[in-house]
């Protein structure tokens, strides 16, 4: 017997947005998030959790929908710019 998570339950978006152009033409600085739903918090997270989200966790029992922002810098013809930027 297979048992696999619900797509329901387990569920990744992305966005991106531009921060700002860049030197180089058609390059930009792009802002990413990302998040997944249906997250229990690891052992390290729940003890950097405040005593509220503790408590709204259940202790970590309850699962969370977690978002993680980075940027990158990118250019609209797919490549990295020869020059970072960040």
């Amino acid at each position: 017997m297979r048992v696999t998570a619900s797509p329901s339950k387990r569920r990744s978006r992305s966005r991106s947005r531009p921060v700002r152009d860049l030197k180089e033409s058609g390059c930009k600085r792009l802002e990413v998030t990302t998040t997944q739903r249906g997250v229990y918090p690891d052992e390290r997270a729940i003890k950097l959790m405040s005593d509220e989200e503790r408590r709204a966790t259940r202790n970590g029992t309850i699962a969370q929908d977690i978002r993680f922002t980075y940027q990158i810098s990118y250019c609209r013809s797919g490549r990295f710019p020869k020059e970072a930027g960040g």
